[in-house]
């Protein structure tokens, strides 16, 4: 995993980051706005500086690789960063029997939800990378061989919650010896789809951003009520789910 990239957070930051998002590299004068104090622009150019995301050349300025890369976040029009979609891969393992493992989370957030194994797409990864690392961290299994069945969609505001917003790569893959597996964040167990469908009583349990083992199978759009152990939530997200053929 790559070092975490800081973020310009003050209004003067901002707006030196807006101004070399716009050109290749700037001279001090070209950078600089009339409106700010030379002094209090060296600061906080210096700032930007240290933090990675500019860097100087031949006495001009211009974003450093860093700094480029967060500018697909930055909001041209409204001069800050977006909040992205949490990118996930949902491992969808089915044993002989028909029964399907599932995971109990052990840590924050949607501590003690179920869930299929699933876990964020890291970056510099593709998306056959993650999912056969998501699957050895989460599952045990390691010599599964997995097929993309479909991606869903989730965007939801709970009242009083932050908005989110989860975008999924859901594989399947089928097991000949069930085993279960431990790791620091839960442990997974399995179970026979009824047992586990949100629709069912166990599905006050059911991890408010995955879709049921129906949504993935039937490929259908869906939508139903977001519920977690701690509170049930009347804004229902909206949730679209694609079948690969």
């Amino acid at each position: 995993m790559g070092k975490k990239i800081a973020l310009p957070d003050h209004h003067i930051q901002v707006k030196i980051y807006d101004r070399l998002v716009h050109a290749v590299e700037l001279r001090y004068s070209e950078l600089k706005p009339d409106d700010i104090e030379a002094n209090s622009f060296m600061y906080h150019l210096k700032e930007l500086i240290k933090l990675g995301l500019v860097e100087k050349a031949d006495k001009k300025y211009r974003l450093s690789s860093n700094g480029q890369a967060l500018a697909s976040r930055f909001s041209v029009r409204e001069k800050r960063m977006r909040l992205m979609p949490t990118t996930i891969s949902v491992i969808c393992l089915r044993a002989s029997d028909g029964e399907y493992m599932f995971y109990e989370r052990k840590r924050q957030p949607y501590i003690g939800t179920r869930e299929f194994p699933s876990g964020k797409i890291h970056h510099g990864q593709t998306l056959e990378e993650a999912a056969y690392r998501e699957m050895l961290e989460k599952t045990g299994y390691e010599d599964i061989d997995l097929r993309l069945a479909g991606s869903f969609s989730i965007k939801a505001a709970p009242p009083g919650d932050m908005p989110y917003s989860v975008v999924g790569f859901v594989w399947k893959g089928r097991v000949e010896d069930k085993f279960e597996h431990s790791d620091i964040g839960g442990h997974t167990f399995w179970e026979a789809e009824s047992a586990t469908s949100p629709t069912s009583a166990a599905g006050e349990w059911w991890t408010p951003w995955l879709p049921s083992t129906r949504s993935i199978g039937s490929g259908s759009t869906a939508s139903g009520s977001t519920r977690s152990t701690a509170r049930s939530s009347k804004s229902s997200p909206r949730i679209a789910v694609s079948r690969l053929g």
